[in-house]
């Protein structure tokens, strides 16, 4: 609808015998048509990396996009969202593959601003072990809450310059996993796997010491950052989703030892296998 003069449709028409012939639109308000535009692979890219960079780049954390008027691109704000680690993540790991393939330092700029910016999801929070939704740099903030957020938990940074949103979920945690191993493996310099280790050491072995649990910076688990065997294999974990959860700690224990080679994830590994079952859980989820 977004590309017709009214979403009242009277009568649509093609050329059958035309190749990618256009597709016309008899519409309430006037006449439309969709065009086929042939593009490689290369060339689609392009115009999504370029959207992301000019309208979703918020300090290298990428997601939403709000337009003060309607329509007009130049009234962009970059938004933030519970799940910008997410986002984010997919954005860096596209750059990353771009940058592997066909060697442009434009991919691997972007790479290198995103992941520090992922990484800074952790840093900024004062902790070893804890890991935000999200960042705001408060310097030059443009949305409407910047004074004082109140879209969720908010606290501020050590330093004083960020928003830094707590009461993360176990599908950030999954994000920054996934993009961390692929992230360390293909497009990592030495001094970005170290810093890869100590967040996945951090987040990972933190979980571990406080009971299978994610732990907000107020030292209570938050609300969906159960890992552990009373909540997976409880109530909650049997009729919802215990074997998720399951595979998401094992994985995340198997990355955390591939990068840092320390027993205690194969200990800990082991211990959910043997005592709680998380194996069997996976394949009855």
């Amino acid at each position: 609808i977004r590309w017709l003069p009214h979403e009242n449709v009277l009568s649509i028409a093609t050329t059958p015998d035309e190749t990618d012939s256009p597709i016309y639109f008899a519409t309430q308000e006037g006449l439309a048509y969709v065009t086929v535009e042939h593009m490689d692979f290369e060339e689609k890219s392009e115009y999504f990396v370029d959207r992301i960079v000019k309208r979703h780049d918020r300090d290298g954390a990428v997601a939403d996009s709000r337009l003060t008027t309607p329509g007009d691109l130049s009234t962009n704000i970059p938004w933030d969202s519970d799940n910008d680690g997410g986002w984010t993540c997919y954005w860096l790991m596209s750059e990353c593959f771009r940058y592997k393939v066909t060697g442009d330092p434009e991919a691997k700029a972007h790479f290198d601003k995103s992941l520090e910016r992922m990484l800074s999801f952790r840093t900024l929070t004062g902790t070893d072990y804890f890991l935000a939704r999200s960042v705001i740099r408060k310097d030059g903030c443009q949305l409407d809450d910047c004074d004082n957020p109140d879209d969720g938990e908010w606290f501020t940074s050590p330093d004083g310059e960020w928003w830094v949103k707590g009461d993360t979920s176990n599908d950030e945690v999954v994000s920054h996993m996934f993009m961390m191993g692929h992230a360390y493996d293909l497009c990592a310099d030495e001094t970005q796997k170290q810093q890869i280790r100590d967040h996945v050491d951090g987040i990972i072995g933190g979980i571990i010491e406080h009971g299978y649990q994610l732990l907000d910076i107020d030292g209570q688990c938050t609300t969906y950052g159960q890992f552990d065997p009373e909540y997976v294999n409880g109530l909650a974990g049997e009729y919802g989703d215990g074997g998720t959860r399951s595979v998401e700690i094992l994985a995340a224990l198997t990355l955390a030892e591939y990068m840092t080679g320390d027993p205690k994830y194969s200990e800990a590994k082991k211990y959910l296998i043997e005592e709680h079952h998380y194996d069997e859980n996976v394949m009855h989820e």
